[in-house]
């Protein structure tokens, strides 16, 4: 474990015990679940309230524009963008040089970060008392677990998956994504593959996931 995470681990936890009422949360689902949406939805309903909320978005991921810092993010259900921070030192940009001052978290494609920008998020909410809230995907297209998922499932204080159909027999709940390259099936094994041609994606369920993969 390199000495950068040891840091992270070590404040994280040197809190222990502290009564805290925040809380690291983490909102999981497969492709077309809606978890961009639900991110927007919470968003606004906490700058309703005054909240000033704050949306953290990995630079990896350029659907919306190849941003360094402030850029922005919609849905296929919302539109209309809004003002998102894109980084990939959380550490760094959000607990140490914060881009405006926030007392909510609202982290999109949450599992892109990395193990230490996870650790980094539950700084924020041990030693911040703010709340930190997380959407994103579980698996690959390879049903492994994304780095960030993984680190949120094991430390998080609440994760619920978001529901979903599958896109082929539209009656089981999806546990797998089917990538295409240009209307090809995709069967490189590549854990991310964002830059490649015009790309979509079948959130399907373990069966119709058999089925088509070995045609």
């Amino acid at each position: 474990m390199n000495q950068d995470l040891m840091k992270l681990l070590k404040r994280t936890f040197q809190i222990y015990g502290r009564n805290t009422m925040a809380k690291l949360k983490f909102y999981y689902g497969t492709m077309g679940s809606g978890k961009t949406t639900e991110a927007l939805k919470t968003f606004s309903m906490y700058q309703r309230k005054g909240y000033n909320p704050l949306i953290v978005k990995p630079q990896i991921d350029d659907r919306e524009g190849k941003f360094n810092g402030w850029g922005t993010v919609k849905s296929r259900i919302i539109p209309d963008t809004r003002p998102a921070y894109y980084t990939n030192n959380v550490s760094k940009d959000i607990y140490d040089n914060p881009p405006q001052d926030f007392k909510v978290l609202i982290v999109d494609e949450a599992q892109f970060f990395s193990e230490a920008d996870i650790f980094s998020l539950a700084s924020i909410v041990d030693d911040k008392d703010i709340d930190v809230i997380c959407y994103g995907l579980k698996t690959d297209c390879n049903g492994r677990l994304f780095r960030g998922a993984a680190t949120l499932l094991a430390i998080a204080d609440e994760f619920k998956e978001l529901d979903n159909l599958c896109d082929i027999c539209g009656k089981n709940k999806p546990a797998m994504h089917i990538r295409y390259i240009d209307g090809v099936m995709d069967k490189a094994g590549e854990s991310v593959a964002i830059q490649k041609g015009n790309i979509d994606y079948k959130a399907v369920c373990r069966q119709c996931y058999k089925k088509e993969i070995v045609k």
